[in-house]
C-alpha cells in the first residue's frame, strides 16, 4: 500500500538574481543559491569572469570570478587584473541561474485515515519535467492508495470463464463490495460430489498479477538509487501542514446484564441439564422461557 508518495526528480535551472551595494572596500559578494551562467553588471555595466578554481592569477580583463562551491562572486584586484572592486554606492547586480530540484508530493486522506500512513520517496534523476513527476504521484496513490485483495472463489454453478478476463464480487462480511478483480486462473474438478452439489468450479482472482516485470521493476528502481549520492541538502523540502478545528474524545456507553437461567434446559447443567424423570426432581425438557434480563452495573457517557 501508498497513500503518502514523494517523488525527487532531476534538476533544471531557473533564473535567479541578487542586488549588493558596493563600499569601495569589499570584494567577496554571498549569492543565495550555487550560480550557473553567471552575468554581473556593476552601475550597469557588464562585466567579464572566469572560474575561481581554474584561475591562480587573474589576469587583465577578468573583473570577477566564481567560486561555485561557496557561493561567492569574488572580484579581482592585483597588478595583473586591475582594480575591479566596485565603489563605493556602485550598485551590483548578479543574475545567474540556481539548480532547482523537481519535487512532487502527494496523498490520499481517506486512505492514511483507513489503513494508516504508508509512504514511499521515488528517487529518479530521469525524470527531468514536472509534469511527469506529478503523473507518478498520481499513479501511485491510484494504484495502491487500497490494500490489493486476492483469494480463491468456489462458485456453485457450472460456468465458463475465461483467465484475464475480470469479474465483480460481492462478499459483504469480507467487506468487498462491487469490487472488480481479474481473473488468474480457473479449475474445474468433476467428481460425483461435486456435480451434485454444483461445485465444480474454483477460480483464483487478484487485483494486480505479479511477473517476471514486477522483478524486472525491481531491479530497475534498486540501480535508480544509486545515483542519490549527488543529491545537494537543498533539495530537500520541508514539509509543514497546518490546519484548524477541534476534537472532542469519545466515550462509548458500557452496560453489564445478567439473566436467571430459570427453568431452561442447558446442555451438561448439573441440574438443569437432566433428562427423565429423576425420583423427586423434575425433569428440565421445557419451562419458562420468558426471563428477562437485569442490569448490574454501567458506566460511560
Amino acid at each position: 500500500m501508498v497513500n503518502e508518495v514523494w517523488v525527487y526528480g532531476d534538476t533544471i535551472l531557473t533564473g535567479w538574481y541578487n542586488n549588493f551595494t558596493g563600499n569601495g572596500t569589499g570584494s567577496v559578494f554571498t549569492l543565495d543559491y550555487k550560480p550557473h551562467n553567471t552575468e554581473v553588471t556593476v552601475s550597469g555595466v557588464s562585466k567579464n569572469g572566469a572560474v575561481f578554481e581554474m584561475v591562480n592569477i587573474p589576469v587583465s580583463g577578468q573583473h570577477y570570478l566564481v567560486n561555485y562551491n561557496d557561493l561567492k562572486i569574488i572580484f579581482t584586484s592585483g597588478t595583473s587584473a586591475g582594480y575591479n572592486v566596485p565603489g563605493s554606492l556602485s550598485p551590483v547586480v548578479i543574475k545567474y541561474d540556481r539548480s532547482s530540484p523537481i519535487i512532487k508530493y502527494g496523498k490520499n486522506n481517506a486512505s492514511i485515515s483507513a489503513y494508516g500512513r504508508k509512504d514511499k520517496v521515488i528517487v529518479d534523476k530521469n525524470i527531468t519535467d514536472p509534469r511527469s513527476a506529478t503523473d507518478i504521484v498520481q499513479n501511485q496513490l491510484s494504484l495502491y492508495s487500497e490494500p490489493l485483495r486476492d483469494g480463491n472463489l468456489v462458485l456453485d454453478q457450472i460456468l465458463v470463464v475465461t483467465p484475464g478476463q475480470t469479474c465483480i464480487v460481492n462478499l459483504p462480511y469480507q467487506n468487498i463490495n462491487s469490487e472488480i478483480f481479474t481473473i488468474l486462473e480457473a479449475r474445474y474438478n468433476f467428481t460425483a460430489e461435486s456435480v451434485l452439489s454444483e461445485n465444480t468450479l474454483t477460480i483464483k482472482v487478484n487485483e494486480k498479477i505479479k511477473d517476471v516485470t514486477d522483478t524486472l521493476k525491481q531491479i530497475i528502481l534498486d540501480l535508480k538509487k544509486l545515483q542519490v549520492a549527488d543529491i545537494d541538502a537543498s533539495d530537500v523540502i520541508t514539509r509543514l501542514e497546518t490546519g484548524t478545528g477541534s476534537f472532542g474524545f469519545k466515550v462509548d456507553t458500557w452496560q453489564v446484564y445478567t439473566w436467571d437461567i430459570g427453568s431452561k434446559f442447558i446442555l451438561n447443567h448439573p441440574i438443569n441439564g437432566r433428562l427423565g424423570a429423576v425420583t423427586g426432581t423434575q425433569p428440565y425438557l421445557a419451562g419458562s422461557f420468558g426471563k428477562s434480563w437485569s442490569i448490574q452495573i454501567s458506566g460511560g457517557e
